[in-house]
């Protein structure tokens, strides 16, 4: 999607193409709510308020990071499992900003399926010296098989970032 390239050094451009990429995903999901069923919107809303949280959180942007969080709270009341999962990731996300490393590891295991929350719990456990669970974290994701758009940002760059460390030992 786009030309956005998403870094944890995002520049200021890549926040603003991904914001205007969000706000055209969730204008075709409004566009297509009579063509689609409902859980299947929720489950693409709650995906893209997410986002926009991991971008609120790059540019420390904590307030907007908490009022998305809010939001998602409301739906994963009501929604789906994968919802929730999509708030335990979304929450983990912003107490690892927060540096509040234990309750960040105990969202993002929640939401277990996702290599995007996986990477993070990885950091968390390390941040929080638990350095078992760090390792068959990264274990996990290191052997992740399921093809999805998160394995190709996460997954590949990842392996490549753990050979090149373990080149250097």
């Amino acid at each position: 999607m786009g030309s956005a390239r998403l870094s944890h050094h995002g520049h200021v451009s890549d926040h603003d193409t991904a914001a205007k990429e969000l706000d055209q995903a969730e204008s075709v999901l409004a566009a297509n709510k009579d063509a689609v069923a409902q859980a299947d919107l929720d489950e693409e809303r709650a995906r893209i308020l997410r986002v926009r949280l991991e971008h609120a959180v790059a540019r420390k942007d904590i307030a907007t990071a908490q009022k998305l969080l809010a939001e998602l709270q409301k739906m994963a009341g009501s929604g789906s499992i994968s919802i929730q999962r999509t708030y335990s990731g979304a929450a983990g996300t912003l107490l690892l900003a927060q540096k509040k490393y234990r309750d960040a590891a105990a969202e993002l295991e929640q939401d277990f399926m996702n290599p995007i929350s996986m990477k993070l719990l990885v950091t968390a456990y390390e941040k929080s010296k638990a350095n078992g669970p760090a390792e068959e974290w990264r274990k996990r994701l290191l052997d992740w098989k399921i093809p999805t758009v998160e394995e190709a940002l996460v997954v590949f760059a990842y392996r490549a970032q753990q050979e090149a460390m373990a080149a250097k030992k």
